[in-house]
């Protein structure tokens, strides 16, 4: 039997890159836009990395850290996408949680501009001084 590889032959550009800090308990932040383009493009093509790193704080398995994809026509207005493209992130009891990259390829008809919105639930813990890494690879 042969042995199986993950082809990830993705290219990363560091101007497509974007570091957010979380926002404190029962609150929410959206990182800067990442532009699309116009014109012919498949965003079906095109892989989201969210490198989450540990977060020691995040003792409580009852809060989550919530990432949210949203996107807009405009850069002005942004909804979140539909169907809901998100990732709960829930605490781990005593030892926090542990650091993750999460890859997902955007859905077709996502609009010219992408953004996250993070968010912790109210009671969470202050996560201030840890930052997501957000990439698009193509």
């Amino acid at each position: 039997m042969a042995t199986q590889v993950l082809n990830t032959r993705l290219l990363r550009d560091n101007q497509l890159t974007q570091t957010k800090a979380l926002p404190a308990a029962a609150a929410n932040n959206n990182t800067g836009t990442f532009d699309l383009g116009v014109g012919p493009y498949h965003p079906e093509e095109i892989v989201l990395e969210m490198a989450i790193p540990a977060l020691a704080a995040h003792t409580d398995s009852t809060k989550n850290v919530t990432l949210k994809l949203q996107d807009s026509a405009d850069d002005s207005t942004y909804a979140d996408l539909s169907p809901l493209h998100e990732y709960i992130l829930a605490g781990i009891a005593s030892t926090g949680t542990a650091a993750k990259t999460i890859r997902l390829r955007l859905p077709p008809g996502i609009r010219r501009y992408l953004q996250i919105n993070q968010a912790v639930d109210s009671g969470g813990p202050t996560l201030t001084a840890s930052s997501v890494t957000y990439t698009l690879l193509f």
